[in-house]
């Protein structure tokens, strides 16, 4: 949830960047997973670890529970069934207005659609969850300001439907893997957008506490996250508000915020330089998320942020802007039932949403 902004901007560079800046690459090459590392304080990635292009990266999620709640808890874990099937579909929406040298521009880009087919193809003994999610629609919506970069994104994505990525996931809703097949069609900048989609699957489903939770639960999930050269931290303060059957119904809460540093993006002119001084941002929407499903049944977010940025040209003074973003996501999905003849679960003495015990 909270990453989206960034996930968004970095879809949108990375197709933009597909037409008019990326070299030829293989276009049917597959981007490897990268591995998860152990639970742990959120800490940026290694400036070694960067590519030549910064993709988008998260720390390990840190998990924190602040309220259990009220009696009766129950422990929430994911446990689809093998077999089962969804189709999610996304929609994000973005709005700016900046302030440059005094003069104050108006900014929309065209939202960004996407359709995905998910089918879980195995449930381990410890929890973890298997499935395979297919890209059937990736593409744009308006035109927003500027028609002809709205463009040029919207035919790099559209390149990109069609892949399909096998991704792991804890039962806590911790992704452990996702290892993608690129189409044919593929644009040249198709591994780095495959980094923003890698992303995207971390955020669709709400990381969950060890402990037992009831009405009026509260956690934070808090990461360090890297995108495009900027480094921000964020936490997500999840409140539960109803746990029905299956499924649990939380508010959520997300502040960002980033320090002072220079900011290494792809594609910019030799000699010039460009400095965050400041960001902070701050959010809020629902969440109706489902045990059986590796995708909330539907959640809203908008998310506001301000920052103000330094730019310096080669032998120029520098000049500062500043700009308030806001971004809109909405996620609907839904689920079909297995195949009788598929088995439910490779473990079936672990609970999904069920009292616990005393």
């Amino acid at each position: 949830m909270p990453t989206r902004r960034l996930m968004w901007l970095g879809i949108t560079v990375a197709a933009a960047s597909a037409v008019t800046h990326a070299q030829p690459t293989p276009a049917n090459q597959p981007t490897q997973p990268r591995p998860t590392q152990p639970s742990s304080p959120a800490q940026p990635a290694p400036k070694q670890d960067q590519p030549k292009n910064p993709a988008l990266t998260v720390s390990t999620p840190v998990i924190k529970l602040i309220d259990a709640g009220a009696e009766p808890r129950v422990q929430l874990r994911y446990a689809p069934a093998v077999g089962s099937t969804n189709t999610v579909n996304i929609r994000m929406s973005m709005s700016s207005q900046a302030d440059f040298a005094g003069k104050v521009m108006q900014m929309s880009t065209p939202s960004v659609v996407i359709r995905m087919d998910q089918a879980v193809k195995e449930v381990a003994p410890g929890g973890d969850i298997t499935y395979d999610a297919t890209f059937t629609t990736m593409t744009t919506d308006g035109a927003g300001t500027n028609p002809m970069e709205a463009q040029l994104i919207k035919d790099a994505l559209n390149a990109m439907q069609g892949m399909t990525a096998r991704v792991v996931v804890s039962s806590r809703g911790e992704t452990r893997s996702a290892d993608f097949k690129l189409p044919e069609t593929a644009a040249a900048a198709a591994p780095e957008m495959v980094d923003k989609i890698r992303t995207m699957l971390n955020q669709l489903v709400t990381p969950l506490p060890v402990e037992s939770v009831g009405k009026g639960a509260k956690w934070e999930v808090s990461a360090v996250v890297d995108n495009l050269g900027l480094s921000m931290s964020q936490t997500t303060t999840a409140t539960l508000q109803e746990t029905k059957d299956a499924t649990f119904t939380l508010d959520t809460a997300v502040t960002q915020r980033a320090e002072p540093q220079e900011m290494a993006l792809p594609n910019l002119p030799p000699g010039y330089k460009l400095e965050l001084v400041s960001l902070t941002g701050a959010g809020s929407g629902t969440y109706r998320g489902s045990t059986l499903a590796m995708a909330p049944v539907d959640s809203k977010m908008t998310l506001t942020s301000s920052e103000q940025v330094r730019a310096t040209p080669p032998q120029s003074p520098p000049e500062e802007m500043k700009r308030s973003i806001k971004l809109e996501t909405t996620i609907q999905s839904g689920q079909a039932a297995p195949t009788a003849t598929t088995p439910q679960r490779s473990r079936s003495d672990q609970p999904t949403a069920a009292p616990a015990k005393k």
